[in-house]
């Protein structure tokens, strides 16, 4: 069995560095990027379900009102509201979901 040609196996030993580099580089990056996006995309839904809360049961506004002025940067999320229960909601694609309750006297 003849081998191969010099310049052939060195540019296969550099594809292979390269793939287990990559490979490498995936499975020590993706723990923390999966932890900060749990951690960012939670604190995002609950602070985007207190604004929307508070818009429309104290200032009275209309749901609309506040996701097109005070919501603008979390288009991404999906608010709900329930005004006889005096709750907001948020979820980023059903996930991260929080709720915040309107109290009267309390705010």
């Amino acid at each position: 069995m003849a081998r191969k040609p010099r310049a052939l196996r060195r540019k296969s030993r550099l594809r292979r560095w390269v793939v287990r580099t990559v490979w490498l580089l995936i499975l020590i990056g993706l723990p923390p990027a999966a932890y900060l996006l749990h951690r960012m995309g939670t604190i995002a839904t609950a602070y985007s379900a207190k604004i929307l809360c508070s818009g429309v049961f104290l200032s009275e506004r209309p749901v609309e009102s506040v996701v097109e002025e005070d919501l603008e940067w979390f288009w991404m999320l999906r608010h709900r509201t329930d005004p006889a229960r005096g709750t907001a909601s948020s979820s980023l694609a059903g996930l991260f979901a929080r709720e915040a309750f309107y109290r009267e006297g309390l705010g």
